[in-house]
């Protein structure tokens, strides 16, 4: 009988590890990673903008998708747009998944504000001839999707989905002259 009432305790706890585990991942800092993380950032960008090795890899034309088992997918050049579903590129480590999500929460892609907020990524516009990144992520069940532009986005929100932006082509080998290592 005490046997069977230790394994019972065991199995409880093994239970609710387990339901937390399913749940999030914490980082050192003490950050939870949402289990169902998933990013996709679409970059459009004037034509220009892929043929031009001095614009930033930033604001080229490229959509970058990284999923909750951390696989990154990327394409880059004209054409890539919400409808692309790029090649996998490479399985990320833990800690490059945590840092990708640590910046996805620094951009505020999370929360964004209601003036970039974007209802369906699917039916987005993107301006005309000018740079626009399109991130849409889920985390903790929950969807959004901001539409931000380089040049009239202030403050951290802009630097740091900027920043993102950057470290996904990083990850994805894309190098400062355009197109993949």
């Amino acid at each position: 009988m005490r046997l069977a009432g230790l394994v019972g305790v065991g199995l409880t706890i093994a239970t609710v590890g387990c339901a937390r585990d399913s749940q999030t991942s914490t980082l050192g800092s003490g950050l939870e990673v949402p289990v169902d993380f998933a990013l996709a950032v679409t970059v459009f960008a004037p034509a220009s903008a892929d043929r031009n090795s001095r614009v930033p890899v930033s604001r080229r034309p490229a959509r970058y998708v990284l999923e909750p088992d951390r696989v990154l997918k990327a394409s880059t050049g004209p054409g890539s747009d919400e409808r692309t579903y790029p090649p996998r590129v490479r399985q990320l480590t833990r800690e490059e998944f945590d840092r990708v999500w640590e910046m996805t929460r620094e951009s505020n892609a999370l929360s964004p504000e209601e003036s970039a907020s974007v209802g369906s990524p699917e039916t987005f516009v993107p301006p005309r001839g000018r740079t626009c990144w399109l991130i849409s992520t889920c985390a903790f069940g929950k969807r959004t999707s901001a539409a931000l532009e380089p040049a009239s986005a202030s403050g951290a929100d802009g630097a740091g989905a900027g920043r993102l932006v950057d470290e996904l082509a990083r990850l994805a080998w894309v190098d400062a002259a355009g197109g993949s290592r």
